[in-house]
């Protein structure tokens, strides 16, 4: 496309100067002045083969776009572009001393080969320059597409398969492009073409790439996640969206946003800034009416009302949102509820498939946890305003087994002499497994007594407080024995979130295995400590484990000793009698010989505190190892009506420490303790 063509419809952003590629000079072109016609200008008119903003992806007869970021100046690699063969660089920074001299001679010599030289377009916003000309470069590919874009701390990712799945299910063919990957594609064998994910949202170029690919690959419309990081990154600036999705907003980022002020304000630039401008006729948000900062969105976008030129629709669980849910249900198999719709019946023109005078239609899913509902109402409420009837709402929740990494059941097929245990075929009864005990696995990593049974075992990507305070009160809620939980907070990363992680665990879990999750430059013990400082706030026992077969069985011993020490009236039992006192100081003692483990605490309390009727054991270990930490957990969870939570990494594969990225899973890692 014509670099002319690229620059066009620039009222969002100014050229301040242009350095033509067969010229020395430095002529100043004010683009918000009417009078100037940027097509007068020879210079421009050349042909760009391809946009990047990374010096190591460009080839000859590419743009440049440069800019300076948190980490990286990519300004500093004008000239390994322009060696690359880049006819046209983009920036917001001044061109001068020795690069603009470099520059001129580059084109001069360019010139006396024949060869094309290198353009400099300086612009006063590179960011919304770079989206505008990514944009254009594709022909505005989000015209024509059914648009949704979903931004919140939480509940993204699984809003986003939810809405893709309908959307399939009612014949609106949808790529997806978030988390855990990009699907550009679709075909009923295997559900499309998926590309694994490099960021949430994709920069600008790539965004519309794929936009682009949907579009030839014949999809009918797009769902994708809306990071706060690419709001602030103008990513998704000059999108053309039908529909913005707001979940909820906890904390996370605060090592970006610096304070949640900060990050609301980058959520509700979607919103204002990206909705608002959309081309498409008609336009919603959809904002969660039970989150604090989705009631001020309501507010605050209700007051600009002449200026957004939307609609808000909301959802929750009372009947002050538009569309809300009763009669939630939920237990291991899943989740089933009446989802009412008849606040939104006067707010989009829609004709709903329901008997006269019903207006509700009961919804059934797979996916657990009662968090979830909130995802299936915001993905039900954008499928009603982008005209999906009730019957293919349900149908498409229904459809949707499983989300990789998001309170996903892994599924354990193990034959004994007994018959087989899946922790997929759990009922709604405390984890009771319809398959027979295990009594013959216990070899290689597996850990397992005669006569244990296999426990319901998920594995979630939850890394902030609120996050995991969400999915371990629901797996309390199913889980009739030990609900036990692994997890560690990531270095690098927002400090204040690690204690109070640690409270929830403390509180929630019978136990807690804290451990190491992507440290970074970060020490894996400091990180440890800040988590325990927050779970000793819960009155939890400190029990040390290295990991060890030998600590494992001790552990275990320890456990059975809380287990049997419950009075027949399930009150409060001393620590006294509990514990074995040869163990009381023994965390104290740092036996690593390679500091990887940290002196325990002493226990916080005089009693045990017990939730109802189902808390058992109270107390929490230290295994940085994250391999032997998944191992620990696993081994004590001795009946099928336990519950493991393996918490931080979800859908990753991976494993950060120091400059180094290594393959980690922990599906893998509880798949191999089982030794499948």
């Amino acid at each position: 496309m014509k670099l002319n063509k690229l620059m066009q419809n620039t009222d969002d952003f100014k050229i301040i100067s242009f350095i033509g590629n067969n010229s020395d000079k430095n002529i100043c072109l004010d683009a918000g002045n009417a009078n100037v016609n940027i097509d007068a200008y020879k210079d421009l008119d050349i042909d760009i083969k391809g946009i990047s903003n990374d010096s190591r992806n460009i080839s000859e007869g590419y743009l440049f776009a440069a800019r300076k970021g948190n980490n990286i100046d990519s300004n500093k690699y004008i000239r390994d572009a322009a060696e690359k063969g880049a006819y046209c660089i983009l920036t917001d920074e001044q061109i001068g001393g020795a690069l603009e001299s470099y520059i001129n001679e580059y084109n001069k010599n360019a010139m006396n080969r024949g060869k094309s030289g290198i353009s400099v377009i300086i612009v006063d916003d590179a960011l919304k320059a770079y989206a505008v000309i990514s944009r254009n470069f594709f022909n505005r590919p989000a015209m024509k597409l059914k648009m949704a874009g979903i931004t919140g701390t939480n509940g993204k990712t699984t809003t986003s398969y939810l809405l893709n799945s309908i959307l399939n299910t009612a014949g609106f063919f949808s790529g997806l492009i978030g988390t855990i990957d990009y699907k550009i594609a679709f075909n009923d064998k295997d559900n499309g073409i998926d590309i694994p994910s490099v960021n949430t949202t994709p920069d600008s170029y790539m965004l519309n790439d794929m936009l682009n690919s949907m579009i030839l690959n014949n999809l009918k419309s797009c769902v994708m996640e809306v990071s706060s990081h690419s709001i602030i990154q103008r990513r998704t600036y000059e999108i053309d969206f039908d529909i913005a999705i707001f979940t909820n907003l906890t904390r996370d980022h605060l090592d970006y946003h610096k304070d949640m002020e900060s990050y609301y304000q980058a959520k509700k630039l979607l919103f204002t800034e990206v909705l608002s401008e959309s081309l498409k006729n008609k336009k919603y948000a959809v904002i969660n009416n039970d989150d604090e900062y989705g009631v001020r969105l309501i507010s605050e976008l209700s007051e600009q009302k002449s200026v957004n030129n939307f609609n808000v629709i909301t959802y929750g669980l009372t009947e002050k949102a538009d569309v809300f849910a009763k009669d939630i249900k939920s237990t291991t198999k899943g989740l089933e509820f009446k989802l009412y719709y008849n606040n939104l019946i006067n707010k989009i023109n829609y004709n709903f498939k329901t008997p006269a005078g019903v207006q509700f239609f009961i919804v059934k899913s797979s996916l657990m946890g009662s968090f979830n509902v909130y995802n299936m109402l915001a993905a039900a409420t954008s499928a009603f305003a982008l005209s999906v009837d009730n019957e293919n709402i349900s149908k498409g929740i229904s459809a949707l087994t499983s989300v990789p990494g998001r309170v996903e059941k892994i599924r354990i097929n193990i034959n004994s002499n007994n018959g087989n245990s899946n922790s997929d075929s759990n009922n709604g009864d405390g984890n009771k497994s319809n398959g027979s005990s295990v009594n013959s696995h216990k070899n290689g990593n597996c850990n397992i007594d005669n006569n244990e049974a296999i426990p319901l075992v998920c594995v979630d990507y939850a890394h902030t407080d609120d996050a995991l305070n969400r999915v371990l009160s629901a797996l309390r809620d199913i889980t009739s024995n030990n609900l036990i939980c692994v997890f560690g907070c990531g270095g690098d990363r927002d400090k204040g979130k690690r204690p109070m992680m640690g409270r929830h665990a403390g509180r929630l879990a019978d136990i807690t295995v804290i451990t190491s999750d992507n440290p970074r430059s970060e020490n894996p013990m400091s990180i440890i400590k800040e988590i325990e400082n927050g779970i000793k706030e819960e009155n939890v026992f400190f029990i040390s484990c290295d990991g060890s077969i030998g600590d494992i069985n001790r552990l275990k011993n320890e456990i059975r000793k809380f287990n049997t020490g419950k009075d027949n009236n399930n009150s409060k039992y001393n620590s006294k009698d509990t514990i074995n006192s040869k163990y009381d100081n023994k965390h104290n003692t740092d036996k690593d010989k390679d500091n990887r483990s940290i002196q325990g605490t002493e226990y916080a309390g005089d009693d045990i505190n017990i939730i109802g009727n189902d808390r058992h054991a109270h107390i929490y270990t230290i295994v940085p190892d994250r391999e032997k930490a998944i191992k620990t957990a696993l081994s004590v969870a001795c009946s099928e009506k336990d519950t493991v939570l393996i918490s931080g990494k979800g859908h990753e594969d991976y494993m950060i420490i120091g400059a180094d990225k290594i393959h980690f899973s922990d599906k893998e890692e509880v798949l191999k303790f089982y030794n499948l």
